[in-house]
């Protein structure tokens, strides 16, 4: 059961895009946390608090964008982060016209079952 109540159809293709774009706002920041963290520990002496800071700062990304994507980017109907099988490993769709786990539509005027971006 979904843990945000039965969403299907337009309204949860609409709540599900209005939550992927703040999602993607999120990733942003993320990346420009992790380029600042890298950045201080590049021009800091190794061993110093300054490169110690860097690499914690750096660090912080990659567990912010997990922890943001586990609670933020899920499908309304099913409650589950859509994901695939890529050459990487299980990776997050960006834009998914339907869930992978459950069918349900995540983009409005697309059907279930048909190609994602």
């Amino acid at each position: 059961m979904a843990r945000y109540g039965a969403a299907g159809g337009a309204d949860g293709a609409e709540e599900f895009q209005r939550r992927r774009k703040a999602w993607l706002r999120h990733m942003v920041l993320f990346a420009v946390v992790i380029a600042l963290g890298a950045r201080l520990a590049a021009t800091s002496a190794a061993g110093g608090l300054g490169f110690t800071l860097g690499v914690l700062i750096a660090a912080s990304g990659p567990a912010l964008f997990v922890f943001v994507t586990s609670l933020t980017y899920r499908c309304l109907a099913c409650d589950r982060v859509p994901v695939a099988l890529s050459g990487a490993g299980w990776a997050a769709l960006l834009n998914p016209t339907a869930c992978p786990h459950c069918g349900a539509a995540l983009r409005r005027g697309k059907q279930p079952g048909e190609e994602t971006d």
